[in-house]
């Protein structure tokens, strides 16, 4: 019997209708999943897995090695830093994600708190509630055209350019940072190329849309924000790990910027003491960004689709350590 188990750090209690839907009538697999996240939960859930799908949890070197039979890990999801790919890729296990199952809702979402901050909707929102009809507009503080401001995009892959169309039908000029991008792409879509240090101080709203590596992590910290205007308003629904929290709550408080919209933190879920939470010029989602009603149908069937790959000797098509195909393809097709 081929085992799939599903691992996750909120309780993966749901049925798992949509993941039995794409599993249909197949009697050689099993698919169960455990509800906890701690190494030996995972472990005694898994220990005979021959697929783990997975959407938060940590698989560790410590688990990935107490594993003996797992051929993939399929994570629900565009980033997989909650892998540990070196190791996984050292026992030759493949990791594979689902991009692409979500860029149109995360830069509706990105749009949506950039137009938020700029239109101020949860201070007004809050201010008429309170009865502070005209008081509120008085004290409101700058509130910027929009039409003629400047996005700046950190990250212009698929994701970034779906932010700079919608950005562009707002009248917004679009400047674009992306080390790997070709000039050409930049041009393609009407994204003027600039320097990290150029998009920093020219932007009046910066969003980023990068994964979370060794290379980005921390890619947004204290400098970069003493160079952002102090009326900018910075986005993130990328990763929270790329932006240092510490250094961004400082650049709030201290008024070196002037809005945050955020969908992501370094710690997730926002413990209950996180002091963005005590700010008024911060709007705050909970990693809502990929959700729609659609998109995580999709998703669901995706991850079943590339697990059940596995089980029937084919190439996931989505595979970030390619490097173990050779391993894949001599061990375990069936």
């Amino acid at each position: 019997m081929f085992r799939i188990v599903r691992v996750d750090y909120n309780g993966a209690d749901d049925a798992m209708i949509t993941e039995r839907k794409a599993l249909g009538e197949r009697d050689d697999v099993e698919l169960t999943s455990v509800s906890g996240i701690g190494d030996e939960q995972i472990i005694s859930a898994a220990k005979d897995a021959d697929v783990v799908i997975t959407h938060f949890a940590e698989l560790n070197r410590n688990v990935l090695q107490s594993l003996p039979k797992l051929k993939a890990i399929v994570r629900y999801g565009i980033g997989y830093d909650s892998v540990d790919v070196a190791a996984a890729t050292e026992l030759g296990v493949l990791v594979v994600n689902i991009p692409n199952f979500c860029n149109e809702e995360v830069a509706n979402h990105t749009m949506a708190m950039l137009l938020s901050a700029n239109r101020k909707i949860v201070y007004f929102d809050k201010a008429v509630r309170r009865g502070e009809w005209e008081s509120a507009k008085k004290v409101c503080g700058p509130v910027g055209s929009l039409y003629g401001e400047t996005l700046g995009i950190i990250g212009c892959g698929n994701l970034g350019r779906i932010v700079a169309k919608r950005a562009q039908a707002f009248n917004m000029n679009v400047i674009g940072y992306d080390k790997y991008l070709p000039v050409e792409i930049f041009k393609e879509f009407g994204i003027e190329q600039v320097s990290m240090e150029e998009l920093l101080e020219r932007a009046d709203y910066i969003s980023v849309h990068v994964a979370l590596t060794e290379q980005t992590r921390h890619m947004i910290s204290e400098n970069e924000f003493k160079k952002m205007k102090t009326t900018c308003t910075f986005i993130n629904a990328s990763r929270g790990s790329v932006v240092d929290e510490k250094a961004l709550i400082n650049a709030l408080v201290n008024k070196e910027i002037g809005t945050a919209c955020l969908d992501v933190f370094e710690k997730e879920p926002i413990e209950q003491d996180n002091q963005l939470k005590t700010l008024e010029n911060v709007i705050l989602t909970s990693h809502f960004a990929s959700y729609s009603d659609r998109s995580f149908s999709v998703l669901k069937t995706r991850v079943m689709n590339e697990a059940l790959a596995v089980k029937d000797g084919e190439l996931p098509s989505s595979i970030v350590n390619k490097e173990v195909i050779e391993k894949y393809q001599s061990k375990w097709r069936v």
